[in-house]
């Protein structure tokens, strides 16, 4: 009987085909070999078929090895979730950074004469993690201000009576992402950086005759430190030129706005505090923090910006800047004029005794209500002790009013009784002659307080119908150019 000799290879090749362990085209999508019928071809059923005696978690599971060995490159689930969002935050931080970067290169200084050099700088200090864009609006302001009165007071552009003004914003302490960590070793660190930034603005425009600074929140114990550094660099020339100068110029304006001049113990919530002293590798057992530093590596620094603003090191660092004797102290005393500026409430970063340099914030009394500046609403002096100041300064703006009376309730919302660190530390402050200006936020406005002052998030406040950008016009008009 003869055989077709076509059928019977045919016949061969699909014996074998059944025979034959799965291909790995085959297994690379998810096929078994159970899955796989008599002709070797694969069936519809899934990888891991469920049972009746599986629960539902057991099948989740199942789905999700099972994507994942259809594509490893692509982890689904919170776990893919978290990984894409991420990358994404880290591209936004990038992006966030380089245009921080193009704007100092092109904002950084501002001239307010073009027709002659300047005479005085203005040196504007943002606070710790943030940025120098920060300080925009006090620029504008500030230079506005300047401009109005050189056209006033000339009339003609080529008179040199009018105010010639270099506005600086320092970013020697940069970055909302960077200044998390490289600014963590330290305000006296921080503050020579400044002092350094400083000296090179002098020293390249040797038309300056007069230096001013205006702070944010820690620009201004930046700048205090920062102050004493150059009082102490020059300290051989400064006492041949009669002590009355600060690397070559006459201190003219000294204002900070939400500074903690003595510093922020007790005012944040506990959780906050406790979750900075985790980043900073704080308070840690065993040791285990200085372990950390040189594993990471970290440097031996890490975390000193917060244990010195916290008082975890017993307020000696605030303490040796508010020494009536040392350098500091005596730097601030040589400025013609001293403004301390406050939130009388809601500010959720510094108390407000702390930053206006009184012992209690007395923002139950209302003195002003000018309907061009709604949210200042006291303004007060103290009066110089003339014994412990270094060189007598000027008497304050006639419109302020002497500071009231306010019984010491203790420690807590910006009240320092008289056994506290704090009270030692603003009374010291407070022998010199200040302007104090207490302002006040209601509303939805109240939860930025603190960023309020310099008017941070000016463009999402615009958008939603805010106008706050009162506080550094009035800064700018009472500047003494």
């Amino acid at each position: 009987m003869a055989v077709d000799r076509d059928s019977l290879v045919g016949s061969r090749a699909l014996r074998r085909d059944a025979t034959a362990p799965p291909s790995r085209l085959s297994l690379r999508f998810g096929d078994s070999p159970r899955t796989r019928n008599s002709l070797g071809t694969p069936s519809h059923a899934p990888a891991f078929p469920p049972s009746k005696d599986k629960s539902s978690s057991q099948l989740v599971a199942n789905r999700v090895l099972s994507q994942l060995k259809r594509h490893p490159s692509r982890p689904g689930g919170v776990l893919g979730l978290v990984l894409r969002a991420g990358v994404v935050w880290l591209l936004l931080m990038v992006a966030y950074e380089i245009h921080w970067l193009h704007q100092v290169m092109t904002t950084q200084q501002t001239w307010t004469c073009p027709d002659r050099p300047a005479d005085h700088v203005i040196f504007l200090a943002h606070g710790w993690i943030s940025q120098p864009d920060a300080m925009d609006v006090m620029a504008m302001e500030i230079s506005d201000r300047a401009r109005s009165l050189y056209s006033t007071s000339n009339g003609n552009s080529t008179d040199d009576g009018g105010p010639c003004v270099l506005i600086h914003k320092l970013h020697a302490n940069w970055g909302m992402v960077r200044s998390w960590f490289a600014t963590a070793d330290g305000i006296d660190s921080g503050g020579r950086r400044i002092a350094s930034e400083m000296r090179q603005v002098i020293a390249s425009h040797p038309s300056l005759r007069k230096m001013s600074l205006v702070a944010h929140s820690m620009g201004g114990v930046y700048g205090r430190y920062a102050l004493g550094t150059l009082l102490m660099q020059d300290d051989q020339r400064e006492k041949a030129e009669g002590g009355a100068l600060i690397a070559g110029l006459r201190p003219v304006n000294f204002v900070t706005m939400g500074s903690p001049h003595a510093g922020v113990d007790g005012h944040f919530f506990p959780v906050f505090e406790e979750l900075g002293a985790l980043l900073y590798l704080v308070d840690l057992p065993f040791a285990l923090g200085d372990l950390l530093r040189r594993v990471l590596p970290l440097g031996a620094k890490y975390g000193r910006t917060f244990t010195q603003l916290f008082l975890r090191d017993g307020g000696e660092f605030f303490d040796r800047i508010s020494d009536p004797n040392g350098p500091f102290f005596r730097a601030l005393a040589r400025f013609q004029a001293r403004n301390a500026i406050a939130a009388a409430e809601h500010d959720y970063l510094v108390p407000c005794a702390s930053s206006t340099v009184l012992t209690s914030c007395p923002f139950e009394y209302k003195h002003l209500e000018d309907p061009d500046y709604p949210h200042v609403i006291a303004t007060y002096a103290t009066i110089a002790d003339p014994s412990r100041m270094a060189h007598p300064s000027h008497p304050p703006p006639p419109e302020v009013h002497e500071c009231p009376t306010v019984q010491e309730l203790g420690h807590g919302k910006g009240l320092y009784h008289r056994s506290t660190l704090e009270h030692t530390l603003v009374t010291r402050l407070a022998a010199l002659e200040w302007t104090h200006t207490i302002v006040r936020y209601q509303g939805f406005a109240k939860l930025f307080a603190h960023q309020l002052l310099v008017y941070m998030f000016r463009r999402t406040l615009e958008v939603i119908g805010g106008k706050y950008h009162e506080v550094p016009k009035y800064v700018a008009e009472q500047l003494v150019f």
